[in-house]
């Protein structure tokens, strides 16, 4: 079926679903990558299919950005293609080249030695993708190492109205209903009165629409109509249509609709021509998908000869996949794609809510309400990199500083912030309050102090941090920051998010606001002390 919703086609179509079409890939167990091990690369984490001889010139890396564990699962993929197999680029879909990726805020702000922990973190929560981590942590470990857009910022942004009259999926409908025999239609109308509410059980309504759909196209008196659904089905684990396909099947649908279309009319009362209309600008969407497409394969091959022939990792909407792969191996390419494992089995997999994607679409941070990020998100337009939004950016900076200074207590409780800080770099606008550092009356091992902001489009001005040594994560469990590796932080990262999912965050519950900001570290930040206070003495 056809997309009509241009938010829902994007989030299809750049975000992806699904891992592969199979049919153009051999099998891992029949064909090695010889020097690149592909199963060592998605242990685990994913999985895989190859096509070509040789080591792989290409990794194509499905996206799907609201899945979190997914990103997570897709950070460790790249860091191992690229400590094992010479990877030191990575092409970002929904970016151009002329998007920074420059994180030089992050190096120079924060000590080498807990920037992974607090990179980790941010991760986890949501507020970054693997390319934004990659970028982030992988330059300073691997030399060379990059993150590239591969996008036409004029294709990608060109609009399309779908309208309001139900696309083509409603005229098939229509259509469909008209070539049932008198016994079929009667039961479908009877289907029809049954449906259930959207906003009521919106799964229950997806399972009887799939059901009535399903009903009214199979036991189509009209062999075009069969045929058609029967091509808009995809069938097996984790399989997405091409672009191509989607092309096909929606001429297809506007063939047997406008050849339809005055019976269709005349039968039930309706009026066609504006459904029919849309379908033509949704067609004129996957077209310029597969314009995208043809730029997207163009810079990755681009990019292999410009890095000394260095492979490349591709990051994906799946429905690109088919002709990029075919495309590749044509020109010569080794290509492997590559999926974490949480696309295809729901039950290891933690998403953002539904708000917290909202917010994600407009450059904002996704925490809810009470959360650090919440308390310094303003109005922003719509970016897909955040890395130099000023929010994310002091966001991440006072996670260090919570971390910095509770490592500096661990080891001295009488440690003045001067002496835990004072060579500390801070970005322009944050400015730590020295002499702030206020032990929390009554709790032993508590502390809070204050950081002061003056950065345009960041509503908090003031930021209180509150922060503690021990009985926060564990009694007498905080360990000092050690050099962990990043692929044992990602893991672990992962395990903890698949046990406690995404926080639920009640503000009305202190301690459902103390954060947790690098392993065996939580902190509370507010605009206010007394709330700093309240929530760093909850646990």
């Amino acid at each position: 079926m056809q997309t009509q919703s241009r938010s829902e086609i994007f989030r299809w179509l750049g975000l992806g679903i699904a891992l592969f079409i199979a049919a153009l890939v051999t099998n891992p167990s029949e064909t090695s990558a010889q020097g690149c091990d592909l199963n060592a690369i998605v242990q685990d984490v994913g999985q895989y299919q190859f096509a070509g001889s040789g080591d792989p010139k290409v990794i194509l890396m499905q996206e799907r950005h609201d899945l979190v564990t997914a990103q997570i699962e897709g950070a460790i993929m790249i860091y191992r293609l690229t400590r094992d197999c010479g990877f030191r680029v990575v092409g970002l879909e929904a970016a151009f080249p002329d998007t920074s990726f420059d994180t030089q805020w992050f190096t120079a702000s924060l000590p080498q030695n807990i920037q992974p922990y607090i990179a980790v973190r941010v991760l986890g929560e949501g507020e970054i993708s693997q390319a934004e981590f990659a970028a982030m942590v992988y330059p300073s470990i691997f030399d060379g190492f990059k993150v590239v857009g591969i996008e036409s910022a004029d294709l990608y942004n060109q609009e399309f109205d779908f309208g309001e009259s139900g696309g083509i999926d409603l005229a098939m409908i229509y259509t469909g209903l008209t070539q049932l025999s008198e016994s079929d239609l009667s039961e479908a109308l009877t289907k029809l009165e049954e449906a259930p509410g959207t906003d009521e059980d919106p799964d229950a309504y997806n399972e009887w629409y799939d059901d009535f759909t399903s009903f009214v196209f199979t036991n189509s008196t009209n062999q075009d109509i069969q045929d058609w659904y029967a091509a808009s089905q995809v069938e097996g684990e984790c399989v997405v249509n091409s672009i191509e396909a989607e092309i096909d099947n929606l001429d297809l649908a506007i063939q047997i609709v406008s050849s339809l279309q005055s019976s269709t009319e005349e039968m039930l009362g309706v009026e066609l021509t504006e459904n029919l209309r849309d379908a033509e600008s949704v067609r004129g969407f996957y077209v310029n998908a597969h314009d995208r497409s043809v730029v997207m394969v163009d810079e990755i091959e681009a990019s292999i000869q410009q890095n000394s022939n260095a492979p490349v990792v591709a990051i994906i909407g799946a429905a690109h996949t088919e002709w990029m792969v075919d495309t590749l191996q044509t020109s010569g390419y080794g290509t492997a794609v590559v999926s974490p494992q949480s696309f295809c089995d729901d039950s290891t997999g933690v998403s953002l809510s539904d708000a917290a994607y909202g917010s994600k679409e407009k450059a904002m941070s996704v925490d809810m309400p009470g959360l650090l990020g919440a308390i310094l998100t303003g109005n922003s337009k719509k970016l897909p990199v955040v890395l130099e939004e000023p929010w994310f950016q002091i966001k991440t900076v006072l996670y260090g500083l919570a971390t910095l200074v509770t490592d500096g207590l661990a080891q001295n409780p009488n440690a003045t912030l001067e002496e835990i800080l004072g060579a500390v770099p801070l970005i322009p606008g944050v400015t730590v309050d020295m002499a702030s550092l206020q032990p929390v009356p009554g709790v032993p091992d508590r502390w809070t102090f204050r950081v002061t902001l003056n950065v345009d489009g960041v509503r908090a001005e003031e930021i209180f941090i509150g922060i503690g040594t021990t009985g926060i994560s564990e009694p007498g469990n905080y360990q000092t920051p050690t050099e962990l590796d990043i692929e044992q932080l990602l893991l672990q990262e992962l395990e903890q998010l698949r046990e406690e999912g995404l926080p639920e965050v009640d503000p009305g519950k202190p301690e459902t606001l103390l954060t947790e900001v690098a392993p065996d570290v939580r902190a509370a930040f507010s605009t206010n002390q007394a709330t700093a206070i309240s929530i760093i003495s909850s646990k």
